[in-house]
C-alpha cells in the first residue's frame, strides 16, 4: 500500500525535531523543507498529500506561505495544517480562502498530531469519493461571447513574454516552467523583502549574478545542459539562499545576512564544480560563464536596483576578462584529476 506523503516544512535550524521523527515512525512519508523558498520548490517537483506548515520560517512567514499554497491551482485542494503559537489570531488572514484546514497549537502532543492529520486525510478520502460518485455536472449553455485563446509566447532573449495574453495565473507564476527555478517576478518580490528588512535593522546580504555566454549555451543549447550547470550552482549554495532565472542566458541568487566577501567565495565554488564537472554535451568543450557579486552594506547602494546593477556591472566585467578566470580553474581541475588518477593507480 502506497504511504501517505508529507510536505513538512519547519526551521532549516531545527531540522523537522520531533514532529518529522513521529511522523515518519508514525508510517508517513515525510518531505521535509527548511524555509517557505525550498517548500514552494520541493511542491513544483514532488507530489504530497498533506501539508504541516511551521508559523516561523526563514525568509517568509508560514502564513505568507500558506496564502501561497491556496492561490496555486496544483496546491490549492491540498489538506493544510498551520501550527501556530499560544494567542496567534485567525485574522491574520483577511480572506478565508487563504487560510488553513486546521490550526494545531504548539506546543503539541504527538497524539494531537496524529489524530489531526488522520482526519484531514479522512476528510480529504471522503469527499474524493463522493465526487466520483456524483453524476458529472451539465455541460454549460453555450455563451455568445467568446474567452480570449491563450497564445503560448516563447522566451523572449531579455525573458520577458508578452503578458498581456497570458492567464493571470500564468503571469503570478512562481516557479519558471523551463528551469524549475523561482520565476523573475518571484525573485524580485523576495528580494525586495529581504533589502527592506536589511536597510531597517543594519544587516548584510548579497546578490550574484551569472552569465552563460549565449553563442555557445543560451537557449541553443542542449537543455539537459543548462539544467546540469544549474543542479551544479544549487549544489554549491545553501537551502537558505534563492536562485532564480534573471533573462535568457543568466540567472541571479541572493545571499541573504551574507558579506561581499562570503559572496565571492560562493562564486569561485560555482566556478570550480562548473570547470571539474565531465559534461556529456557534444559542444561542450569549453563552458564560458561570468560571475558578478554585490553586497550590503554599501556606501553606493542604497535602493534595490543599485544593487541589482551593481551585480550586473560586475558580471560585465568578469566577462571581459573571462579568460583569466576560466583557466585558471580547468588548471585547478584537471591538477585534481590527476592525483585521483594517480591515487587510484
Amino acid at each position: 500500500m502506497k504511504k501517505v506523503r508529507i510536505l513538512l516544512v519547519q526551521n532549516i535550524e531545527t531540522k523537522g525535531n520531533g514532529a518529522r521523527d513521529f511522523l515518519e515512525s508514525a508510517g508517513y512519508d515525510v518531505l521535509w523543507a527548511g524555509s517557505g523558498m525550498s517548500a514552494l520548490i520541493t511542491a513544483s517537483h514532488e507530489p504530497f498529500d498533506l501539508i504541516l506548515i511551521d508559523t516561523a520560517l526563514p525568509g517568509t512567514e508560514g502564513m505568507d506561505l500558506c496564502r501561497r499554497f491556496r492561490n496555486n491551482a496544483g496546491t490549492r485542494g491540498k489538506p493544510l495544517i498551520l501550527t501556530v503559537g499560544r494567542g496567534f489570531s485567525t485574522a491574520s488572514f483577511a480572506h478565508t480562502e487563504n487560510r488553513p484546514d486546521e490550526y494545531l497549537e504548539k506546543p503539541y502532543t504527538e497524539r494531537a498530531l496524529n489524530v489531526m492529520v488522520a482526519g484531514l486525510l479522512d476528510q480529504t478520502a471522503d469527499r474524493a469519493a463522493e465526487e466520483q460518485a456524483s453524476p458529472p455536472a451539465a455541460e454549460p449553455t453555450p455563451m455568445a461571447v467568446r474567452r480570449p485563446v491563450l497564445r503560448l509566447v516563447p522566451r523572449t532573449p531579455s525573458g520577458d513574454t508578452d503578458a498581456l495574453t497570458a492567464e493571470p495565473e500564468e503571469r503570478n507564476s512562481i516557479i519558471d516552467p523551463t528551469t524549475g527555478l523561482f520565476s523573475r517576478r518571484q525573485f524580485e518580490a523576495m528580494f525586495s523583502k529581504e533589502f527592506k528588512k536589511c536597510v531597517r535593522f543594519m544587516q548584510q546580504m548579497s546578490c550574484m549574478m551569472i552569465n552563460l555566454d549565449g553563442r555557445m549555451m543560451g537557449r541553443t543549447a542542449d537543455e539537459e545542459l543548462v539544467k546540469s550547470i544549474i543542479g551544479l550552482v544549487q549544489s554549491t549554495i545553501r537551502e537558505v539562499d534563492t536562485i532564480a532565472w534573471w533573462t535568457g542566458e543568466s540567472f541571479v541568487i541572493l545571499f541573504p545576512n551574507t558579506l561581499r566577501g562570503d559572496a565571492v567565495q560562493a562564486a569561485a565554488r560555482v566556478l570550480e564544480a562548473v570547470a571539474a564537472h565531465p559534461f556529456s554535451w557534444p559542444d561542450a568543450t569549453r563552458i564560458t560563464m561570468s560571475i558578478g557579486v554585490a553586497g550590503l552594506p554599501d556606501p553606493n547602494i542604497d535602493t534595490e536596483q543599485k544593487l541589482i546593477d551593481a551585480a550586473v556591472d560586475a558580471c560585465s566585467r568578469a566577462l571581459e576578462g573571462m579568460d583569466r578566470v576560466p583557466k585558471r580553474m580547468e588548471r585547478q581541475a584537471a591538477g585534481r584529476k590527476a592525483e585521483e588518477k594517480k591515487a587510484a593507480g
